[in-house]
């Protein structure tokens, strides 16, 4: 493998973890969790539980009185009298901005390392 394509891939990697993690953040939802999931019926739900412990539910729906989902491949759910707090992910501005000016500009700081690197 060339120098070349070892760069672009760690570029790829490095832009790909980034976009991964920004531009989203949990936002804590005021209303009951019911009314969240038969509202605005979110792809991911995060939820806090009376004892503390937090578990995120892909594609959360509302049976009865619990609250269920995907934990992964694990299809599970969990009363609403044990959920303490709901979240929600939501677009984050600053982490958009964050991820477009701030990777372009350690991409640059590191090429600029590798050219001082290999010309000395």
């Amino acid at each position: 493998m060339t120098v070349r394509n070892r760069s672009t891939r760690v570029v790829a990697v490095v832009a790909l973890t980034a976009h991964l993690f920004a531009c989203t953040s949990w936002r804590l939802e005021p209303v009951s969790p019911a009314a969240i999931v038969t509202q605005e019926q979110p792809r991911l739900v995060r939820l806090t539980t009376r004892d503390g412990e937090r578990l995120v539910l892909e594609r959360p729906s509302i049976e009865n009185d619990t609250i269920v989902g995907f934990r992964g491949t694990v299809f599970t759910g969990l009363p609403l009298s044990e959920v303490r707090t709901v979240e929600i992910p939501k677009f984050s501005a600053p982490k958009t901005a964050a991820l477009l000016i701030g990777v372009p500009v350690a991409l640059v700081g590191i090429a600029y390392l590798a050219l001082i690197i290999v010309c000395s």
